[in-house]
């Protein structure tokens, strides 16, 4: 049980936070953009891909269009990703996460998140249990993330990084949700 006191000294009861969600689409007014490199989309958003070994395209809206156009098929791009900044907001203790999206691509495809994790010394990511797999049918997903305390401690930010496998690819998220358990 959590105690905390009042301003007479009176101890009180003070429920645990136990859980707290991020509605991420389709809330978020996200810009059209495309880029070799990486590119802001607005509220906290980004998309990125291995400079020069690649296109991506991101188009705003009620569904967040995303598409990725591999440059080389013999020397694909290391890495592409759609990105969230949670910045501080998912320091506050509650190490387990649920991430829940609403998605379809033009072909079968598998997304791969990660919590990254920045500190002073630079980032480090850590995968979910299991890998997103999307259809040409929308369908809801979900995976899981976990930290320990000690992780998120030793950070100054947690963001949330969605990598797509590198090969052509358009994916369509009508929703995305994060939500942060104890």
């Amino acid at each position: 049980m959590n105690l905390s006191f009042d301003a007479h000294g009176h101890k009180k009861r003070m429920k645990p936070k136990l859980f707290k969600t991020f509605h991420l689409l389709p809330s978020a007014r996200l810009a059209s953009r495309s880029t070799k490199r990486t590119s802001k989309l607005g509220k906290g958003f980004h998309i990125g891909v291995d400079p020069d070994k690649g296109q991506m395209t991101a188009k705003g809206g009620q569904t967040l269009k995303i598409s990725l156009k591999v440059e080389d098929q013999k020397d694909p791009p290391g890495w592409a990703e759609l990105g969230w900044s949670g910045g501080t907001a998912l320091l506050e203790g509650l190490p387990h996460f649920v991430l829940r999206l609403h998605a379809s691509a033009d072909r079968d495809h598998c997304l791969t998140p990660a919590l990254r994790l920045i500190d002073d010394a630079g980032f480090r990511d850590v995968f979910a249990h299991k890998p997103i797999e999307l259809s040409t049918r929308k369908a809801p997903a979900e995976t899981t993330l976990d930290l320990s305390p000690g992780q998120i401690a030793a950070c100054r930010a947690i963001n949330l990084q969605l990598f797509l496998h590198p090969e052509t690819v358009t994916l369509s998220l009508d929703s995305l949700t994060l939500t942060a358990l104890a």
